[in-house]
């Protein structure tokens, strides 16, 4: 029977979640702010966390500014939102405004407030100002905007329109590579009035955060960094570990056995797909998307979500932004970043309030709370009891240590001088070429696996190093050897006969992580060659960018 937790987080009284389409003070507060800053002739960025009413003050902004305004952003959901909002604040406003985007099945040209999602706007923005040019562009969730100087949708439609001024809001205002978006050299931003952090609204208008140090963490030590933050290969590798993904959802389970509605985010699809099939394994009514889930299939996966139909929802780079369900109240962590932007924008899918809601708790077993330290968006930070006994007992082990180096230093060794020393510190080999075979299975002759050999000069010893790839079993061997081929950007074929046809044809790694255990060396991770690094097509935050154009 699974362990039942009684916390100090879930105790908390539910706080009172206003609901209106009214501005509270500090949203009257940004929209006064930023005409002021407009009147000054700036291209302001507005600085609000997840949850502030963004939409709403988007819509206020369209009701009093004068003359034609282009609202833009990525996502067709926010597109939604903020068109909805306008309609819901400023009433008047229903024969002025129109969408365009391909998505939504809309092309509305002549509106005064047009909505219009990047994708479709960025090369059509002669048609769309036949009727007028556009005095403001407003872009929603602007830190998608690549730096000036690299060619982009976002840079197409502002060269489009010189003359308009710029208005961008975000909840992470920042790059990871520059700063701030208002500094730096040719921001297409140049000043921000307002900035407010989850910590300023809570608990009146944001839902508290607690963030939990779990005991279960991604081992990113021998993940290599490209472009500011982890590579997306080595990274999934150190994630789709069996003994990872289980102690991680079993620590999960156990930790959020109160709580409604879970949001995981994960490395990639591979690491999604089995995270997904662990917790079905578990009992936990689970789905995912990811960016390669067919647009009805995802809108009818979040609308199970939404109405409870669905308690965990897992996915990888499609909720971080325009994703709104008040009520998710457990959040795990099972991505690594070096990125704060990212981290900040995950949790803010936490911080709207809902009714029955007290909080909403943030697990991460990535370890990216204690890398971006300090996080003051945070409202609390507590440790699992499996994490806090974990650290009691580091630390008196860490004291044991110190005091017998006190008394003993020179204290003879205790290791047989004839046995064999092995050390377990991971090693990296450069792989020469590799090799394949088939083989049956011993247990069960009928199934064959291949044998993958990577053949490594500079291993003292055997050169080669073996793993196997169970392609005609079940379970978790199964999923392992899915990881390996998804690495090569491919399918698992059907048979071991099958994938050796196919494996002469793939990518070697270059490299190889090695653990060298007692019985036999155990692979920890392939590297593979990394292409290099280009500046078009790549945000400045360390994240590739979807809307950049490779002109």
């Amino acid at each position: 029977m699974r362990e039942q937790l009684t916390l100090d987080w879930e105790t908390a009284p539910a706080p009172p979640y206003p609901m209106t389409t009214q501005l509270r003070p500090y949203q009257a507060e940004t929209v006064a702010a930023c005409l002021a800053s407009l009147t000054m002739g700036h291209h302001p960025v507005l600085s609000l966390p997840t949850g502030a009413g963004k939409s709403i003050i988007i819509a206020a902004l369209c009701d009093q500014l004068e003359g034609r305004i282009l609202v833009a952003t990525h996502r067709q959901e926010l597109l939604e939102q903020d068109a909805a909002q306008l309609l819901r604040y400023a009433t008047g406003t229903a024969e002025e405004y129109g969408l365009y985007s391909a998505g939504l099945a809309r092309r509305d040209e002549n509106a005064r407030i047009l909505f219009g999602g990047i994708q479709s706007i960025y090369h059509r923005m002669d048609r769309l100002q036949l009727s007028g040019s556009f005095a403001y562009i407003i872009v929603d969730e602007c830190h998608r905007c690549p730096i000036s100087s690299v060619p982009s949708m976002y840079r197409a439609v502002f060269e489009a329109c010189p003359e308009a001024q710029r208005i961008g809001l975000t909840a992470t205002p920042y790059r990871l590579d520059s700063g701030l978006l208002h500094e730096g050299d040719a921001p297409w931003f140049d000043a921000m009035p307002v900035h407010l952090g989850i910590r300023a609204l809570t608990p009146d208008y944001l839902s508290p955060l607690v963030g939990v140090l779990t005991a279960h963490d991604i081992d990113v030590s021998q993940v290599r960094t490209r472009a500011g933050d982890f590579v997306s290969r080595d990274l999934s590798q150190a994630a789709c570990e069996e003994s990872v993904v289980q102690g991680a959802l079993d620590e999960l389970c156990t930790l959020a056995a109160h709580r409604k509605k879970w949001l995981l985010f994960c490395v990639d699809v591979t690491h999604t797909f089995l995270v997904t099939r662990a917790l079905c394994a578990k009992g936990i009514t689970t789905q995912c998307v990811t960016g390669d889930t067919p647009q009805d299939e995802r809108r009818a996966t979040l609308d199970r979500f939404r109405h409870g139909e669905i308690r965990a929802l897992v996915n990888c780079e499609v909720l971080t932004t325009g994703f709104d369900v008040a009520d998710v109240d457990c959040i795990a962590m099972l991505r690594p970043t070096q990125s704060k932007a990212l981290v900040v924008q995950c949790l803010g899918r936490g911080t709207r309030q809902a009714a029955e809601k007290s909080n909403c708790v943030v697990l991460d077993f990535a370890g990216n709370i204690e890398r971006h330290t300090p996080l003051d968006e945070l409202f609390r930070l507590t440790k699992s009891p499996a994490r806090q006994a974990i650290d009691e007992e580091q630390e008196r082990q860490d004291a044991a240590a110190r005091e017998r180096l006190v008394k003993h230093r020179q204290q003879a060794s205790l290791a047989d001088p004839m046995g064999r020393v092995i050390d377990t510190t991971p090693k990296t080999y450069r792989v020469d070429r590799v090799t394949y075979r088939i083989q049956a299975a011993k247990k069960a002759p009928h199934q064959q696996m291949l044998l993958v050999s990577y053949i490594c000069p500079e291993r003292i010893g055997r050169h080669n190093i073996t793993i196997f790839l169970c392609v005609e079993h079940q379970g978790w061997a199964r999923e392992q050897a899915t990881a390996w081929f998804s690495r090569r950007g491919m399918g698992t074929p059907p048979t071991a006969r099958d994938s050796l046809r196919t494996a002469w044809q793939l990518e070697n790694p270059t490299h190889i992580v090695v653990k060298e255990d007692a019985s036999f060396p155990r692979v920890l991770m392939e590297h593979f060659a990394i292409e290099p690094e280009s500046r078009e097509g790549q945000n400045r935050d360390g994240h590739n960018d979807p809307f950049a154009l490779a002109w």
